[in-house]
């Protein structure tokens, strides 16, 4: 078992697997771990879904926009954002309260903690010699997935994060550059001129890292360029209307 510092300084995202199975005791002792992550404010207003079922991979990768590398995991873990048990809780044991979520921070912290635990998860995963992705395509159908999976009102899909065995034979030699140290961590005032020349500095240094892997991937400026332009094309705010979080 690696230590949290090697398995995060050598950590790579794993998409290709071997088809082995995960161990049950190891995804038990993950998943315990796990829930051991902080939360905010200890609401612990998560709940988890773990997909193991081949045919309901394939249906979960469809969901996620057609991401193999969800269909060819031994496992997929759904972040759930889970209001549905709160609300239930509460009225179950006669306590009063004011059912009026609609605050886009019951949403914020949702994702902050969807975030932490799906990191833990990765982690967790990596150090016991197991190869996972973070997921941000649940976003893609994510009605359709609740539907899917039998998730009523006031829950919704998060984050996902695949596990299982890497295919040595598939990963990069290298593990992918991250932007400078010192052009993103700042002590006791941020400087923003150091911060945009950390960004276009590492534009040139990841266009070569893929030249060295002999492929032809987009740029880390087009990248960015086409993340802003996703903007204009939020569809967060409906689709938590649709399950009960917003008032309409």
């Amino acid at each position: 078992m690696k230590n949290a510092i090697e398995t995060l300084q050598n950590r790579s995202s794993v998409r290709s697997f071997t088809g082995e199975s995960v161990k049950k005791e190891d995804l038990e002792l993950i998943l315990k771990t796990m829930l051991r992550s902080p939360n905010t404010k200890n609401l612990q207003s998560l709940s988890f879904i773990v997909v193991n079922d081949k045919k309901k991979l394939e249906k979960i990768a469809e969901f996620c926009g057609g991401q193999k590398q969800v269909s060819t995991a031994d496992a997929f873990l759904l972040i759930v954002g889970d209001y549905a048990k709160v609300v239930g809780a509460l009225d179950k044991e006669n306590v009063e309260h004011e059912h009026i979520l609609g605050n886009l921070n019951t949403i914020k912290e949702l994702y902050i903690d969807a975030g932490v635990y799906a990191s833990t998860f990765s982690t967790l995963s990596e150090s016991l010699g197991y190869g996972s992705t973070v997921i941000g395509g649940v976003s893609h159908r994510p009605l359709e997935m609740a539907e899917y999976l039998g998730l009523p009102k006031l829950t919704f899909p998060l984050l996902g994060v695949t596990i299982g065995c890497p295919d040595p034979s598939r990963q990069n030699p290298t593990v992918k550059p991250r932007t400078n140290y010192e052009n993103v961590v700042f002590f006791n005032e941020y400087s923003l001129d150091k911060a945009i020349d950390g960004v276009v500095e590492y534009n040139e240094r990841l266009g070569k890292w893929w030249e060295e892997l002999g492929l032809n991937m987009p740029s880390h400026l087009d990248t960015l360029k086409a993340d802003l332009k996703e903007f204009k094309n939020d569809k967060l705010k409906e689709w938590f209307e649709e399950q009960g979080f917003i008032n309409k």
